[in-house]
C-alpha cells in the first residue's frame, strides 16, 4: 500500500528507490545498536524498530521532496 502511494506521489522509480533504501539500512542500524549494548529482540525493541522504520521513510521522502523542489527552481543541488 505504501508503495504504491509512493510510485503515484514520485512517478519515478529511481526517486522510490532512494527512499526506500533506507529501510533496511536502519533495521542494520538497529540490529548494530541492540548487539553493542547486549539488548535482546523484544517486544518493545520491535515496537521501537517500526518507529524508527516510519521516522526513517518520512525524513526520505522529505529530502527527496526537497531536492525535487530545488530542481524545480533551477537550483543545483
Amino acid at each position: 500500500m505504501v508503495l504504491l502511494v509512493l510510485v503515484l506521489l514520485f512517478k519515478d522509480f529511481l526517486q522510490l528507490l532512494t527512499i526506500l533504501t533506507a529501510l533496511p539500512l536502519s533495521i542494520g542500524g538497529a540490529a548494530v545498536g541492540l548487539l553493542a549494548y547486549g539488548a535482546a529482540l523484544d517486544m518493545s525493541s520491535v515496537i521501537g524498530i517500526l518507529m524508527l522504520m516510519g521516522i526513517v521513510t518520512k525524513n526520505s521522502i522529505l529530502l527527496v521532496d526537497f531536492v525535487i523542489e530545488k530542481r524545480r527552481h533551477c537550483c543545483k543541488v
